[in-house]
C-alpha cells in the first residue's frame, strides 16, 4: 500500500520541477535585451549618413534631397521615429527597435534606421577551426 503512495508523490514532484524549469526558461528567453554595444545606422537612398551609439540618448532629424524631413530618437537604448512628413506615417507608428538586426523604414522617403552591431564585436571570429 505504501508503494501506490509513492507514485503520485513523485508524479507531483517531476511536475514542480517541470514547472519550476519551465519559469527559468521563459525568464531566460524574455529577458530584457542590452543596449549596450548597439550602433543605429541611418541609411538614405542606401548611403549611411551616420552612425550614432544606442547608449546615448538623442533626438535627430535627416533631409532628404527632396526636402522631406524624418524625426528620430534614441531613449534609453530604443530607437523610435517620432515625426514623418510622408503620406502614410508607417514608420511612426512602428514600434521602437532596440536588437541588431531590427530596422523602421520609411519607403517613401528611402529611409532606414537600422541596429547593428559594434565594429569590434564584428572583428571577434565566430569560430576558430583547424
Amino acid at each position: 500500500m505504501s508503494k501506490t503512495s509513492l507514485l503520485p508523490k513523485r508524479d507531483i514532484c517531476f511536475l514542480f520541477a517541470l514547472v519550476i524549469l519551465g519559469v527559468i526558461l521563459t525568464c531566460w528567453v524574455f529577458r530584457p535585451a542590452s543596449s549596450d554595444g548597439g550602433i543605429l545606422e541611418v541609411r538614405l537612398d542606401g548611403e549611411v549618413k551616420m552612425r550614432l551609439p544606442l547608449n546615448k540618448n538623442t533626438e535627430k532629424s535627416i533631409s532628404t534631397s527632396h526636402g522631406n524631413t524624418n524625426r528620430f530618437q534614441i531613449q534609453d537604448g530604443t530607437v523610435k521615429m517620432t515625426e514623418a512628413d510622408c503620406n502614410d506615417h508607417i514608420c511612426t507608428s512602428t514600434s521602437g527597435i532596440n536588437k541588431p538586426g531590427q530596422s523602421i523604414v520609411c519607403l517613401p522617403h528611402r529611409l532606414v534606421l537600422a541596429i547593428v552591431e559594434e565594429e569590434n564585436e564584428k572583428l571577434q571570429p565566430d569560430a576558430v577551426t583547424h
